[in-house]
């Protein structure tokens, strides 16, 4: 049995390791949001969005995990930046369905690239061994959470 004080320990680490991942990887994300001029919460909105699919904002809120408020005052927001299109419900007229503009999609992949471009740079340098625990101890992490 481990013992409670290295837990303790491990999980503060943890937290601050992780605190300034975050931290720098926001920071040099946002150079991506600037190059689009979109917020953080729009690109959430732009990748969670099936480039060839209509979604509803209630969908589209529990996928990612956010309110429906929040949601509907960010796709209001791509919607005068021409990246999104409402439509009503067909079935149910209470209701809208966004999509993305042509350009939407176009912001989207590009989003989506200069994301995962920025992922490679960061893993470049790395060392291999390293990489090759990285993926299963965030398997296990992210096991754990979902047992919560």
């Amino acid at each position: 049995m481990r013992e409670k004080n290295n837990i303790d320990a491990i999980a503060n680490k943890m937290i601050d390791v992780t605190k300034g991942f975050v931290e720098l990887y926001n920071l040099t994300a946002r150079k991506l949001y600037d190059e689009h001029s979109i917020t953080m919460s729009e690109s959430r909105i732009l990748t969670g969005i099936d480039a060839e699919k209509n979604i509803s904002i209630n969908s589209l809120a529990d996928e990612l995990g956010l309110s429906k408020g929040r949601v509907s005052r960010v796709v209001e927001s791509l919607r005068k930046k021409g990246l999104i299109e409402k439509e009503e419900n067909k079935e149910d007229r209470r209701y809208y369905n966004i999509k993305l503009t042509p350009e939407g999609r176009e912001v989207r992949n590009q989003f989506i690239v200069n994301r995962l471009q920025l992922s490679k740079r960061i893993l470049s340098k790395v060392d291999d061994d390293i990489l090759c625990k990285l993926v299963p101890i965030f398997e296990v992490l992210t096991e754990a959470l979902d047992e919560d």
